[in-house]
């Protein structure tokens, strides 16, 4: 007989207990965020629903994003991905015949979707292409402010993407100004220059790239600034407290690959301290959750986005 097995044996399920809950904890200040639990009325995992479509995925994606994608980047409750895209896409296919038009991409993050805008206007003009993604966003917000979405926290557009260098992204940056100039959501006088800032979110960024992310940011920043100044003979200057607009610059993780996402929205989109996120969709935002790490920078010099920033 060996009396001290039942002893051994809880002191084994304490430790398992302990290292899940030091698990959680790091998950949640990765995400900034609070992880939902049963308690907090969240089942712990999402169920497959018969008859409802949820799209296809899009497994050659990696091919897609080195030559540019437009859609949407979902930031949503953790586990709760699928749900978000099937919300969010019925809201974006509202008022049209039926057909879902998205594609889905599988992010390596949680709390994080991705949805590929596969429309095409006749002549596939790409001014006219960002200008249905940017129209699309700009009813969906309409559209949560009316009802408010249960499991997504934010949707913002996707206008480029491209491998993480900073030719790469100097030269997205640079494809980033026809929307502005084009595009009717954005309602700045466009007879004087603009103010704008780059919101850069690093998540799952690998450590030889944490030493460049402001050479990223600056790259992004210096292709906007003068495209802008060579197709409107205007100057775009940083401003970080009162943007016209802001350029948002998004690493994701695709098949073990790192891409960049970018894309453009006026400022009345935003809210919070630095005003530059953009305004919760959810019906009622969570309210607790860690205190979010400084992952969050902005062009600027050392600049860097307190508070609420990209989840």
């Amino acid at each position: 007989m060996h009396p001290s097995n039942g002893n051994e044996q809880s002191d084994a399920d304490a430790f398992q207990s302990d290292e899940l809950e030091n698990l959680k904890r790091d998950a949640e200040l990765e995400m900034g965020r609070k992880l939902w639990e049963e308690d907090d009325g969240a089942a712990p995992r999402e169920q497959y629903e018969p008859g409802r479509e949820l799209g296809r995925y899009k497994y050659d994606a990696v091919k897609d994003l080195e030559q540019g994608v437009r859609g949407y980047l979902i930031r949503c409750r953790f586990r709760r991905e699928r749900t978000s895209i099937r919300e969010v896409t019925e809201r974006l296919n509202a008022g049209q015949d039926g057909e879902n038009r998205f594609g889905i991409v599988k992010l390596s993050f949680r709390g994080m979707a991705m949805l590929l805008d596969q429309r095409r206007p006749d002549g596939g003009a790409h001014d006219i292409e960002n200008n249905i993604v940017m129209k699309s966003m700009q009813r969906l917000m309409e559209s949560a402010r009316e009802d408010g979405l249960r499991f997504t926290h934010r949707v913002s557009p996707v206008l480029q993407s491209c491998v993480c260098t900073e030719s790469a992204l100097e030269e997205k940056g640079k494809r980033l100004v026809s929307c502005v100039v084009t595009s009717d959501v954005f309602d700045s006088d466009k007879n004087s220059g603009i103010k704008f800032a780059v919101l850069f979110s690093g998540r799952g960024l690998s450590k030889k790239h944490e030493g460049i992310r402001l050479k990223y940011i600056h790259a992004v920043a210096k292709g906007f600034s003068d495209e802008y100044a060579s197709k409107t003979g205007l100057t775009a200057t940083v401003d970080l407290r009162h943007p016209d607009v802001v350029v948002s610059v998004d690493h994701v993780d695709v098949m073990q690959r790192g891409f960049m996402v970018l894309g453009v929205y006026p400022s009345t989109w935003c809210e919070g301290a630095s005003k530059l996120d953009l305004k919760s969709l959810m019906s009622k935002a969570p309210t607790q959750g860690t205190k979010r790490k400084n992952r969050d920078e902005v062009e600027g010099g050392d600049a860097v986005a307190e508070g609420d920033g990209p989840e």
